[in-house]
């Protein structure tokens, strides 16, 4: 009998040591489920809450978007959290350019003079001094859908004179990795599209000095073989999470800024009325003749004081006894044909640049207007840049952004204005009144086709007062006894721009 409890409760002891291995091995297969559940449910957590940080970051910056539309901000330009909270505000027009947004012109550039909303919208000018259409590509990459059935402005400068382009130096000055880690990992442009941009960017290679990740994905994108394809995609996990920690980064740089500048942090009182557009004409001119005044070309007279630094030694004083023999080489009768400068001028990188960025544009399903400052041309008549030769570069960028079907001047009817534009590239008052009108225009839907072509041709002129319905301030004039009038404002209100 006691042998035979002693052997049931052996195998008793046996059964239950047994149920309990077959539980332990139950329970350490599951441990690795247990963790890669727990490590998947903490990745949603984090993205959940970056999305959070993000939208919340681009709501506050919203508030302030208005009140630092004019400002001249590297922050602005290189962040995209400032951007995307321009984008996503329904009464700002953003414009991408260089340094014409914030200068020279006593108050008529276009940035201050929407400030208020005189016509139911403020201009948000972006980009910083020698900033181009490679940054801006890139940019425009990296904000991806954000840029759907958005009107953007590209404001485009004299770029396409230099063989390489924009300068190293200028380049560098406005890299943003952000922007070029988010272009690079995060962009939802078509690949093809991303490999040409890489292409380009790695002509610039001392920005990328610090980013080995970005330099290898940019390295492996230009070359485009499957090899190093298949190595970019590689990288792509790592990338993303840099672009994703980067966005955080200008989240938060955000705002800081705005803590640490609270005078900007906030909206701006509406002003609504109307521009009396024709007067608006007669001041500008007036402030263009007086900031001019020392100089017959309409250069700005501290740009004239330093002449000699801005253009070849003695170019200036060539010019001027050119005028004061009453010469003009306007149609090359002095000087030779400068076949160089336009060799180069065709040639150039920036007009790869520009390409890309359109094409970039396009595939977002944005809605731009761009632009060429034109050239000085009543200075440039009096040196071997003769009007045929300036033609070249008006024509070939109509050629360009027409090709792909973008409404654009190249302001070239107001290429021997005397105060349209400075030594440097900058519209002067008079200037920028032609370009607020159009900017207008632009906004409210009013480019038709027929005001399309007029631009195309090479911009257009405000008619007097009375060629339009009181209320509306003027109009266009887009041929001879035609006009196109503005919106017309009345009782403190503004039509919304058309979706």
């Amino acid at each position: 009998m006691e042998d035979r409890e002693i052997g049931l409760y052996t195998l008793s002891n046996q059964g239950a040591r047994t149920v309990d291995a077959k539980a332990r091995a139950a329970h350490g297969t599951s441990r690795p489920w247990i963790g890669i559940t727990a490590f998947l449910v903490a990745v949603l957590l984090a993205v959940v809450a970056s999305m959070a940080y993000n939208n919340r970051a681009i709501t506050i910056v919203s508030r302030s978007s208005q009140a630092l539309a004019p400002l001249l901000l590297s922050i602005k330009t290189r962040d995209l959290t400032f951007q995307r909270a321009a984008l996503a505000d329904p009464r700002l027009l953003p414009i991408f350019g260089t340094s014409e947004l914030y200068c020279c012109a006593g108050g008529f550039n276009g940035p201050r003079f929407f400030l208020h909303e005189p016509t139911g919208f403020a201009l948000y000018a972006a980009g910083v001094p020698v900033t181009a259409d490679l940054f801006f590509a890139e940019t425009f990459a990296a904000l991806g859908h954000a840029l759907h059935g958005k009107r953007v402005v590209v404001s485009d400068s004299a770029w396409f004179t230099s063989a390489l382009g924009v300068s190293p130096q200028a380049y560098n000055h406005t890299f943003s990795p952000e922007v070029a880690e988010v272009f690079a990992f995060a962009s939802p442009i078509a690949l093809p599209l991303r490999e040409a941009i890489a292409h380009q960017m790695l002509a610039y290679p001392r920005g990328l000095v610090g980013h080995p990740l970005l330099r290898a994905a940019l390295r492996d994108l230009a070359r485009g073989t499957p090899a190093s394809l298949a190595a970019y995609y590689l990288l792509d996990p790592v990338g993303r999470l840099a672009a994703w920690v980067s966005e955080l980064r200008g989240d938060a740089s955000a705002l800081a800024y705005l803590r640490g500048h609270p005078s900007q942090a906030g909206p701006v009182a509406d002003a609504r009325q109307a521009p009396d557009w024709p007067a608006l004409l007669r001041r500008a001119r007036a402030v263009s003749a007086a900031l001019t005044a020392n100089n017959p070309f309409g250069i700005l007279k501290v740009q004239w004081r330093q002449c000699g630094d801005i253009v070849p030694a003695g170019a200036c004083a060539s010019a001027l006894t050119l005028l004061r023999r009453g010469a003009t080489n306007e149609s090359g009768s002095v000087y030779p044909y400068p076949s160089a400068w336009v060799r180069q001028t065709m040639t150039s990188a920036e007009w790869t640049d520009l390409r890309l960025e359109l094409e970039v544009l396009r595939s977002l399903g944005a809605r731009p207007f761009v632009y060429l400052i034109p050239m000085q041309g009543v200075y440039d008549n009096h040196t071997p840049l003769s009007l045929p030769a300036r033609q070249v570069l008006y024509q070939h960028f109509a050629a360009v952004v027409g090709g792909q079907g973008v409404p654009f001047t190249t302001f070239s009817r107001y290429d021997g204005s005397r105060y349209f534009v400075d030594s440097f590239g900058h519209f002067n008052a008079r200037g920028w009144v032609t370009v607020d009108y159009i900017l207008n225009l632009f906004w409210h839907g009013r480019l038709g086709p027929r005001l399309r072509r007029q631009l195309a041709a090479g911009g257009i002129g405000i008619p007097p007062a009375a060629s339009c319905p009181r209320g509306t301030g003027g109009g266009v004039g887009v041929g001879p006894g035609s006009t196109v009038c503005p919106p017309r404002v009345g009782g403190g209100t503004v039509a919304p721009a058309p979706a």
